[in-house]
């Protein structure tokens, strides 16, 4: 009995000593704990304790240290965790699916698309003559500047020749990037840099040397960091020129006619082959816009006399998106049904409040709208699919019942995953194909990473 009493108080004393340890050496690897420095604060009557506030200051020298501290301590508790670098090499291979290609855009015999392998981080920029011509690289994120740090491609807008593709380049995967442009044919960048362009990469005028764009507000130097993304405006910009000198042509305080909030955010959309141009009010995170629009050469005048813009629609008509063929504009809105609808409206009369059903609310979710000159294209979400497919409604005869498309796709290599929308290439003179990508193998060639539907 003594020696088993003996043997358990041992063993407790090894606990102890083990446990005291372990403790020690806790304590001294845990960080530094953030010093508590209370500031009050009185909001509607209510007084609030806000015991941190002093790291909000992300340029202060001991904000700087708490954080590398803490940074230290992840990585270093992180190391020492058993079986980490074996789960670690699992979940690589796993996400190892084979190269990926989004964003195709046409135009005549050339296809642009980002394309980015399995062993690389970010989405390079790739042009093609025809469908199965030979790829080139045409925007490599690494090669955008020699400053070491690395860049992301956050999208690209063509110009409707061809002839320019304009791109934004955000650090550190920051979305907070510049624009730039560069030549199709040779890759050459024409030395635009446009800073302060995190919202789209911009819409391209038919003349095919300016483009309209969004850009935030420059800061004062003692201006809160979240007033970057108030009063942001629509620019427009003319290759070769300088940036800072672009004329505004719409957004906050642009136009006296139209009041608008700090908050929201303004866009300008130049659809091909159209003599409209019309611009967007969005929160940024709503599907509801607002709408307006205005002729196309109205951009180009003088830039001390504000362009008439029209309004369309205001956020109580719940429109998300919208297209055009000629006047004929179709509105998807969610409105009084929670699926949404398709309505028309004409550009020579146009009111919302009286805008024609062109394809009415199901049991079917409408996820999106495209305007041919033949018919309008619709894609619907159904339960009995789960997945997207695309029907066609004849557009001069809105009323008529809508038929199934058939499709012949050119290759039968893989079967497709649908992406979030097929991008049907309907504007300008090819109006007959559907685009959709797909995920492959990576042993398959680059050609089957998107299929191209004609109608049949």
């Amino acid at each position: 009995m003594d020696t088993i009493r003996s043997l358990l108080t041992s063993k407790f004393v090894a606990f102890l000593l083990l446990l005291a340890f372990t403790v020690s050496t806790l304590a001294q690897t845990m960080p530094p704990k953030a010093e508590i420095r209370e500031v009050k604060v009185t909001y509607f009557g209510q007084t609030i304790s806000d015991w941190y506030r002093w790291l909000e200051n992300l340029k202060s020298d001991e904000t700087q240290k708490w954080i590398k501290a803490q940074a230290d301590y992840s990585r270093a508790y992180l190391d020492r965790l058993p079986m980490r670098g074996d789960l670690l090499k699992r979940l690589n291979e796993l996400s190892d699916v084979g190269t990926r290609v989004s964003g195709i855009q046409r135009r005549g015999s050339l296809y642009f698309y980002r394309r980015r392998a399995s062993n690389e981080n970010d989405f390079r920029v790739y042009i093609r003559e025809g469908l199965n011509g030979a790829e080139r690289l045409l925007v490599d994120p690494d090669k955008i500047a020699n400053d070491g740090k690395r860049r992301s491609i956050n999208g690209f807008s063509l110009s409707q020749d061809g002839k320019y593709l304009s791109y934004v380049s955000s650090v550190g995967g920051s979305e907070n990037g510049e624009l730039r442009v560069v030549e199709t044919a040779t890759g050459k960048d024409t030395e635009e840099l446009i800073d302060r362009a995190r919202f789209g990469a911009g819409d391209w005028l038919p003349d095919g040397k300016s483009f309209a764009y969004n850009r935030l507000q420059k800061l004062a130097p003692d201006a809160p960091p979240t007033d970057l993304y108030q009063k942001s405006r629509v620019y427009l910009h003319v290759l070769g020129t300088n940036a800072d000198a672009d004329k505004a042509i719409f957004g906050y305080e642009v136009n006296p006619n139209i009041k608008l909030e700090t908050r929201p955010l303004p866009f300008v959309v130049v659809p091909l082959d159209s003599k409209y141009a019309f611009a967007i009010v969005n929160s940024g995170v709503s599907p509801n816009s607002e709408l307006f629009v205005a002729p196309l050469d109205a951009l180009n005048k003088n830039r001390d006399t504000p362009i008439q813009w029209r309004k369309l629609a205001s956020l109580d008509d719940e429109i998300s998106s919208f297209d055009i063929n000629g006047s004929d504009v179709y509105l998807l809105t969610y409105k009084n049904t929670p699926r949404y609808k398709v309505t028309h409206i004409d550009l020579k009369n146009p009111d919302v409040s009286q805008a024609d059903s062109v394809f009415p609310a199901s049991e079917a979710v409408v996820e999106n709208v495209a305007a041919a000159r033949d018919a309008l294209y619709v894609q619907r979400l159904t339960a009995e699919r789960a997945k997207s497919t695309a029907l066609i409604t004849k557009r001069k005869k809105p009323n008529q019942s809508s038929c199934r498309i058939k499709v012949r796709h050119q290759s039968s290599a893989v079967t497709p995953i649908w992406t979030a929308f097929i991008s049907i290439w309907i504007r300008g003179r090819n109006r007959r194909q559907i685009f959709f990508t797909t995920r492959k193998p990576p042993a398959q060639p680059i050609r089957n990473s998107f299929r191209r539907f004609r109608l049949i």
